[in-house]
């Protein structure tokens, strides 16, 4: 393949791709539905505690994917004269009417609940910047339901500041290196913070210490659109088993992988992620290789599909699951493990359905403007 077929061949829709969506939204929906009953705990629920809490990771991997995907279009567009209002509309398309629908719902649900902070609650979740919750107070409704958002907020932040700078520095060469001095940067701030008495909530939540997660899948979008597309192709697989291994050692050496309470992973470890999320991400973006195959499966596509709205709603459902079902449930099965296990799976079997009707009948005739955003490809090229 020559290098001015490449930008043509990356802007194909990749099935693969879709199904690493369908990764990432498995794991999150393991790590939120299934962990261990805190009163009644089990040696079974305890060790599927330790497993579950492990899925956190598939956020990290939302945004590699995210990173990857979001420089793709940003550097393949730079010829379009519409460079901005087409990206930022169709982002905004995309993602804004569940967030703010969502937001405007439970705010009526909740709003007797709500009412001694409505202009904080306003502020923040109008600027997509919901804030550490913990502070101000942890049991009101609407920010028990949407406490999920804060990864939301930390993708439309860099939806913010990167397409500027892809615009400004334009040249690939250069934007690589820009890419790996930002990522770089970012677990140097966390062990500064850190240092600095700063918690683990806060290196996992603010979108200035998760730039290396974006930027490492931005630096790989952009290796591909050159020279370094073969090698990194090539490298892929091995990439991914050894951040494996490196991560299944962090979990080893320290005894868990949990972020809430591992130093080390909120020194290193999200990088790490990043990396190995980025040979992944090339595993699948190698067309007749056995991972793209195993990507491309129609349950792990039909996730990724609606992967969006399964996020949204997942936690919301669970939320007023455990406390309006949960209780009556455990006091009907007389197992806290088991009355557990129910709800969650209730939860799962009516978050697909509702994303699915979310999407169809709410999103999709919002997802059906962008055809008047539409770019125009004759600009697509690759600047060297």
């Amino acid at each position: 393949m020559s290098q001015e077929d490449e930008p043509r061949d990356l802007q194909r829709h990749n099935p693969a791709l879709d199904g690493v969506r369908g990764v990432a939204i498995a794991l999150v929906l393991f790590f939120h539905l299934f962990y261990s009953n805190p009163v009644h705990p089990t040696p079974l629920s305890v060790f599927g505690a330790a497993v579950a809490r492990a899925g956190w990771i598939g956020v990290d991997l939302f945004f590699a994917l995210s990173g990857f995907l979001v420089t793709g279009i940003l550097f393949d567009s730079l010829g379009d004269r519409h460079y901005f209002k087409n990206f930022y509309g169709r982002r905004a398309l995309r993602i804004m009417p569940l967030y703010y629908g969502c937001i405007a719902l439970l705010t009526v649900l909740f709003y007797s609940a709500t009412s001694k902070y409505p202009l904080l609650l306003l502020v923040a979740y109008l600027q997509n910047t919901p804030l550490y919750w913990h502070s101000v107070n942890p049991f009101l409704p609407l920010v028990r339901t949407t406490q999920h958002f804060w990864s939301l907020a930390v993708e439309e932040q860099f939806y913010l500041f990167w397409p500027v700078i892809v615009f400004l520095v334009r040249r690939r060469a250069a934007l690589l290196w820009v890419a790996a001095a930002g990522a770089l940067s970012a677990p140097v701030l966390r062990e500064w913070m850190l240092v600095h008495g700063a918690n683990f909530g806060m290196c996992y939540t603010l979108t200035i210490c998760r730039t290396d997660s974006l930027l490492c899948g931005g630096w790989l979008a952009l290796a591909m659109r050159g020279p370094l597309r073969p090698r990194v192709l090539a490298s892929g697989p091995w990439i991914f088993a050894l951040g494996v291994a490196a991560c299944a050692g962090i979990a080893i050496a320290t005894g868990n992988f949990d972020f809430e309470v591992n130093r080390t992973i909120n020194g290193i470890g999200y990088s790490l992620l990043a990396v190995t999320a980025c040979g992944l991400l090339a595993m699948a973006s190698r067309p007749r290789s056995r991972a793209f195959h195993r990507l491309s499966v129609r349950p792990l596509r039909f996730l990724g599909r609606y992967s969006y709205g399964i996020y949204v709603w997942h936690w919301i459902l669970l939320s007023l699951a455990d406390d309006r079902i949960l209780p009556r449930m455990q006091e009907t099965l007389s197992s806290g493990p088991l009355a557990h296990i129910v709800v969650s799976l209730g939860v799962l079997l009516t978050t697909i359905p509702v994303a699915m009707l979310s999407f169809h009948v709410y999103e999709k005739p919002f997802l059906q403007l962008k055809r008047f955003l539409n770019y125009d490809r004759s600009g697509f090229r690759t600047i060297a």
